[in-house]
């Protein structure tokens, strides 16, 4: 939903104002994790949290003396902002990125995701040995 909120700003942005964003580049952060805060050794509080946020960085080129060249900027958004909120900080990063005039580069192409997964330290483990880990958890044996 905020990737097609976003798309529309940059596509109103480059329709109606006068400086247009030539490239752009949109990375999403996702995270997840639980919290527990703990007062005088016992649990007060536990919540899930699930976070987003995206960095766009507009590249704005322009020509000069038949030289070209290409301002950058790179603002945060977050899910919360309202579809004028986003138009509004992308427009800033467009002046930003249209004050700029470093020699032009291009951008490289699209490539397919490699991640890599770190490995597990518990499937390294034999499976007698997980098993006693997993029963040391379940009922509390603390010598695991």
């Amino acid at each position: 939903m905020m990737i097609d909120t976003i798309r529309g700003a940059i596509a109103s942005i480059n329709e109606h104002d006068s400086v247009k964003i030539s490239d752009w580049r949109l990375v999403e952060r996702r995270l997840q994790r639980q919290e527990r805060y703990y007062i005088a050794a016992q649990a007060e509080q536990a919540r899930a949290v699930d976070e987003a946020s995206y960095s766009l960085t507009v590249y704005v080129d322009t020509v000069i003396n038949d030289k070209r060249f290409r301002g950058e900027a790179t603002v945060t958004l977050q899910p919360t902002f309202s579809p004028e909120d986003c138009a509004a900080k992308i427009r800033q990063a467009v002046f930003a990125a249209s004050k700029s005039h470093n020699p032009w580069f291009g951008l490289p192409a699209p490539s397919d995701l490699k991640t890599a997964l770190p490995v597990s330290g518990f499937a390294a483990l034999s499976p007698p040995t997980r098993s006693m880990w997993s029963a040391g958890l379940l009922f509390g044996r603390r010598s695991v």
